[in-house]
């Protein structure tokens, strides 16, 4: 995904700011969802992963430079 967002004409750093969202939001149903899997199997769980992992790359192939390029112009000042 870095490399397909860099093609683009987005810097490396900007490309990673872009999806730094994605991974921060991994964080919190990571515990959640491995509880989960404990008490109701790994079966539904995982479809539901799979489910969500498409829909996202659904996304993130219809993003246009131009809402790349605001992206990045608006979020970048909440980086510091």
């Amino acid at each position: 995904m870095i490399i397909y967002l860099q093609g683009i004409a987005l810097t490396p750093m900007n490309a990673s700011l872009l999806l730094v969202p994605g991974y921060v939001g991994g964080i919190f149903p990571g515990h959640t969802m491995g509880r989960l899997s404990d008490n109701y199997g790994s079966r539904g769980i995982a479809a539901l992963g799979i489910f969500f992992s498409g829909l996202a790359i659904v996304v993130y192939i219809t993003l246009s430079p131009i809402f790349i390029t605001l992206y990045c112009a608006f979020s970048l000042p909440c980086y510091g």
